[in-house]
């Protein structure tokens, strides 16, 4: 699992470095921080997300509808906090339309999600890192 994260991690800091030699300077630094702060977090995650299929055995399925759910009660509890969780159900009552668009909009991250968990639990976290389409 180490060198996975250490490869990944070396791969997107080499492509950092490329990328701040050919930029502003006025903002290079707090982007340059801003951006390995992203890429540790982006590989722990996917390395984090394989030990979970390996050690629990956990499907792509499960692992979606885990995060889907917190991702749920995460923006209900801060829309309730906000006080603006009704409005947003009359909001949708009101306008079908904008439900239904966003309706087929979490279909198809969700479907998008499945392609991305499979990849990470049949090929590997590396795999998927490299892949600019994960």
């Amino acid at each position: 699992m180490l060198h996975s994260f250490v490869f990944v991690w070396l791969s997107e800091m080499f492509l950092c470095i490329f990328s701040a030699a050919n930029a502003n300077t006025s903002t290079t630094f707090s982007g340059f921080l801003l951006l390995i702060g992203y890429m540790t977090c982006d590989a722990f995650t996917s390395n984090w997300q394989k030990e979970l299929f390996n050690s629990y055995k956990i499907s792509p399925v499960q692992a979606m509808c885990g995060v889907n759910l917190f991702s749920c009660l995460l923006t209900s509890v801060s829309l309730m906090q906000q006080g603006a969780f009704f409005e947003s159900l009359v909001f949708m009552s009101q306008f079908p339309k904008f439900t239904f668009d966003c309706v087929i909009l979490s279909f198809c991250s969700a479907f998008g999600q499945l392609f991305i968990y499979h990849t990470i639990n049949v090929f590997g976290e590396s795999t998927c890192k490299t892949n600019p389409m994960c």
